[in-house]
């Protein structure tokens, strides 16, 4: 079964990437409402870069100073409600996570200590240049931009595994046939599991994307399908 997924899941990344060689463009944060940016394939914020300046002596702290990260049980989770400025999109966040600076999508963090895989969450959305009016090429056009959302998303791992098909029977933003899947991913000692599901509303699709480390995957689960729940765009 792993091994006709895998086969299932490298050619549909052949035809993205077929698909895609005249340029695609880069889902934007802004939903339905705002001015849309466009670039290239779907972006996710991009990890801080390592630091390679070595701090003087004077600045090393102390063992006592050393900065604790608040652990916090999924059942004490305090939410946020997010509203994006000249914008109809609103998003409940964890209160004590942190949000990544990222100009084409909007991201959150779990604050974790170091050596230690954070759950993130991130929103991205793209514009439609044409909608299709039959359901069936309207599942092609969300199943071709789900592959190449994986194909830029999972550069740079070791590996990745797709847990099954994708399934397109979810529901996101009121679409009631959005594609979704779950996978997994290696990269050095590190494991994560992940999901994203795309759904196509008005003339534009969005894409929510929930990663954390593979051990923490069901304990999470809850956190992650509040927020996916909460996503509006209103009216």
């Amino acid at each position: 079964m792993k091994k006709r997924i895998l086969i299932l899941w490298t050619g549909l990344l052949a035809v993205a990437l077929c698909a895609c060689s005249s340029g695609g463009k880069t889902v934007t944060v802004a939903p339905e409402g705002s001015a849309p940016a466009e670039t290239a394939a779907v972006e996710e914020p991009a990890a801080a870069p390592a630091e390679t300046a070595q701090p003087q002596a004077q600045d090393m702290p102390l063992a006592g100073d050393v900065p604790q990260v608040q652990t916090v049980a999924i059942d004490q989770y305090a939410y946020n409600r997010l509203t994006l400025e000249n914008s109809t999109f609103t998003m409940d966040y964890p209160s004590h996570w942190n949000r990544i600076p990222a100009s084409k999508s909007v991201c959150f963090e779990e604050p974790v200590a170091d050596g230690l895989i954070p759950a993130r969450v991130v929103v991205t959305s793209k514009a439609v240049d044409s909608v299709p009016k039959k359901e069936e090429n309207r599942v092609s056009l969300k199943t071709r931009q789900l592959t190449a959302f994986f194909e830029k998303v999972l550069q740079g791992y070791d590996s990745y595994e797709f847990s099954g098909d994708v399934a397109t029977d979810g529901s996101f933003l009121g679409d009631s046939a959005a594609q979704y899947v779950t996978y997994t991913c290696v990269r050095g000692e590190s494991h994560y599991k992940g999901y994203a599901i795309i759904a196509l509303k008005g003339s534009s699709l969005y894409v929510f994307h929930f990663r954390c480390a593979e051990t923490d995957y069901e304990r999470m689960s809850t956190v992650m399908m509040r927020i996916r729940d909460s996503i509006s765009l209103g009216g």
